[in-house]
């Protein structure tokens, strides 16, 4: 009985560390992927990509290989950027043949992204500062943010909510 329990325990080592192994060298040495954000254009009737780069930056083409500019870009793809082609009074008023307002567009869009490493992640409480009116409805990361504590039973002892603002430098001010 011993032998057979010893040969069960080596085999079933054996088994699990043939299935863990390479998985933990895969999760280790692991790149992240860089894959292109693509979409399809109503406008030019192909598909339509963001490529970024450390080198070249970011770049926008469509599947024919036309380098396009943000505003070209925008304008290829109306249904996607028409907050940002409504602000700019460029939004146009019919796309193959069909009427569009910002209503519309908005009633039939649907986006959804999700992120393996945003499942089962708990969320800081902290929520940041962004700039009211920018250039481009395209937000970029605000460098302040500000946090919310309240004691569930602070109310009953009679103390207020606190706000602390952070900054990328990781100072902290209470208020």
């Amino acid at each position: 009985m011993k032998k057979f329990s010893k040969i069960f325990f080596y085999l079933t080592a054996v088994v699990l560390l043939s299935w863990l192994l390479p998985w933990l060298l895969q999760f280790a040495a692991s790149k992240p992927g860089n894959d292109p954000f693509t979409l399809y254009s109503c406008v030019t009737k192909r598909f339509a990509y963001i490529q970024s780069s450390k080198d070249n930056g970011v770049k926008r083409y469509d599947a024919n290989g036309t380098e396009y500019t943000v505003a070209q870009f925008d304008s290829i793809l109306p249904t996607f950027y028409y907050r940002q082609l409504f602000s700019k009074d460029r939004l146009p008023d019919t796309i193959n043949g069909k009427e569009v307002t910002p209503k519309i567009i908005a009633h039939g869009n649907f986006t959804f992204k999700q992120s393996a490493r945003d499942v089962n992640v708990t969320k800081p409480a902290l929520n940041m500062i962004m700039e009211s009116m920018p250039d481009r409805i395209d937000l970029e990361n605000p460098i302040e943010a500000f946090r919310t504590t309240f004691h569930r039973y602070a109310r009953q002892h009679g103390q207020r909510k606190k706000i602390g603002f952070v900054r990328q430098s990781h100072e902290t001010k209470r208020v």
